[in-house]
């Protein structure tokens, strides 16, 4: 092979190669590129992917949180729910407890208040030995915001309600027990005076008086009273009764006492309160008309009076005693009502003849006559006027 040969062989192979290997790095490059652009387009990939990715897990972690705050918000809600059903539970309960410790509360006071009044009303009576006043009990129970606070033990409200209970039934048996003996007391004192007065009406006579209810005589014993209730209004309307029956019979007593054979400055005193008498004279042992004075059976004293409606010169006699009944009247006042009734007796043999003197009546143990130069409706009132101030409690 010449050598223009080799140099054309050898530039054929170098180009060929050259054009092979520019083919090849051609190749290598596309390759690269490709290589490139698939690392880059997966790195691009990856990258979408991975902020998709985060944006999803943002979107899902948002979701979660809110569905954890709701959940949060359902449990508190649940759990505040459950706190104001227990509450209500326990405002339900000590509601209830209180209530009774309420009523209890106040029945015991309204036993008290009741109590009290009856004492007041009651109390012109004075009975000794019993309690006159109860004091109200105040209430230290807190409300229930005040309890669920402060935490008070139920178990606390739950005993002072029972003590009040039992408070209420000890004062309910204390009422009903001072109630019996007050009424008691007046019982007993009425049938003292009852016993008094039915001794002394034996002694006297009212017959003829005016305004005095005879059927008094005729009241009996009244018996004790025993009672498992208690009744205020029973109790003090029992002895408001019986203490005024008392009264009643009390000044009959009183009166039928001072008209047994009183003494004859008590006889001349009452005398001077009625204005149509003038003159007033007790006999003496020297100057007794009828000389019954002191004698057995007669009287204890006499009194003669004159009076308005008699005139002075009608009758004679320098004084009441010398006038005599004729002149007035005259009190004859006797030891005993059998005394008294006897004279009676002895007078009225002369109604309705010339000795007749004038009226008589019985009171007391005295005998009161007026004189005949009166007439008969003079001789009543005149009667009456005496009796009146006779039988007036002073």
């Amino acid at each position: 092979m010449s050598l223009g040969e080799n140099l054309k062989n050898i530039l054929k192979n170098k180009v060929g190669n050259s054009f092979r290997n520019i083919a090849r790095n051609e190749k290598s490059r596309m390759l690269f590129f490709s290589v490139a652009a698939v690392i880059i387009l997966c790195i691009i990939g990856i990258s979408i992917a991975l902020k998709g990715t985060s944006k999803n897990n943002a979107f899902n972690n948002s979701v979660l949180n809110r569905e954890s705050e709701s959940l949060t918000l359902e449990m508190s809600n649940e759990s505040s729910v459950n706190e104001e059903l227990e509450n209500a539970e326990v405002k339900k309960e000590y509601d209830n407890l209180y209530a009774d410790y309420e009523n209890a509360l106040k029945e015991c006071n309204e036993i008290i208040s009741e109590y009290n009044l009856f004492q007041k009303n009651i109390e012109e009576y004075s009975f000794e030995g019993l309690p006159t006043h109860m004091d109200l009990i105040d209430s230290e129970i807190p409300s229930f915001d005040q309890f669920y606070q402060g935490s008070v033990d139920r178990d606390l409200l739950v005993k002072l309600t029972e003590d009040l209970n039992e408070k209420k039934a000890y004062m309910e048996n204390t009422c009903a027990d001072v109630s019996i003996i007050a009424y008691n007391v007046v019982v007993n004192d009425y049938n003292k005076v009852l016993n008094a007065y039915q001794a002394q009406m034996n002694k006297v006579s009212l017959d003829y008086l005016q305004g005095v209810q005879m059927n008094q005589r005729e009241k009996n014993t009244i018996k004790k009273w025993i009672r498992d209730k208690w009744s205020r209004t029973d109790a003090e309307s029992r002895i408001r009764f019986i203490t005024n029956e008392t009264h009643e019979l009390a000044a009959i007593y009183l009166m039928a006492l001072q008209i047994e054979n009183p003494n004859k400055e008590w006889v001349m005193d009452r005398l001077l309160e009625i204005d149509d008498i003038v003159q007033r004279e007790a006999v003496t042992k020297e100057k007794d008309p009828n000389g019954l004075l002191s004698l057995d059976g007669g009287y204890t004293s006499c009194i003669y009076f004159t009076t308005t409606s008699v005139k002075p010169g009608s009758v004679k006699g320098m004084g009441p005693v010398e006038k005599g009944v004729d002149g007035g009247g005259a009190i004859e006042v006797y030891a005993t009502i059998e005394d008294a009734k006897c004279r009676c007796d002895y007078l009225g043999k002369y109604d309705g003849t010339l000795l007749y003197s004038g009226s008589y009546a019985i009171l007391g143990t005295m005998v009161i006559r007026t004189s005949y130069q009166l007439d008969n409706e003079e001789q009543i009132e005149l009667t009456n006027k005496i009796m009146q101030v006779f039988t007036e409690l002073k």
